[in-house]
């Protein structure tokens, strides 16, 4: 609500799991952070994405590249680290920064290591087991929610467990 513009807004909101809260992966909610960026800021957000199965990565990618012109990534174990960026950039400009001495030494060997690892965000679905149960470039808006419709049947019914649960326990 306020006016400040930040460098860096940095968006946690899976725990552990397929479920987020599905009105923070729509474009509605990456335009408004996109908002509150200043000129050379980024949105970083990790994404759940266990063993081989990219299908909701993918479509929070395909949504930030509705908004953001320029979306890195980074495997992490289970999980995807997305990199937004406000205006256009290269991932050799990204590199770079990365590969900067100025770095406080203790973040260097981490910085080098997220340099090699880093690299563009696939927009689509890369495989065809993926491909088959979703098309290429499905985007989340907040009147069409990716985790209602794309997750493994096994994510959902997790996430409707939790859900059940805490509703007995209110």
């Amino acid at each position: 609500r306020g006016t400040d513009l930040f460098d860096v807004i940095e968006v946690d909101v899976f725990a552990g799991s397929a479920y987020a809260p599905f009105h923070c992966l729509t474009v509605e909610f990456f335009e408004a952070a996109r908002s509150r960026l200043a000129p050379s800021g980024l949105l970083s957000m990790n994404v759940y994405a266990p063993g081989d199965d990219p299908t909701l990565a993918e479509a929070v990618v395909a949504t930030l590249a509705k908004v953001f012109p320029t979306t890195f990534e980074r495997q992490v174990e289970e999980e995807r680290v997305l990199i937004a960026f406000r205006e256009p950039t290269s991932l050799e400009a990204v590199r770079t920064l990365l590969a900067s001495p100025r770095l406080p030494a203790e973040l260097q060997p981490v910085a080098r290591a997220t340099a090699a690892a880093t690299r563009p965000a696939c927009r689509h679905a890369r495989s065809s087991r993926c491909c088959a149960r979703h098309r290429p470039g499905t985007s989340c808006t907040d009147m069409r929610a990716c985790c209602r419709r794309i997750c493994r049947p096994c994510c959902l019914q997790s996430s409707r467990t939790i859900r059940s649960a805490t509703a007995r326990s209110a």
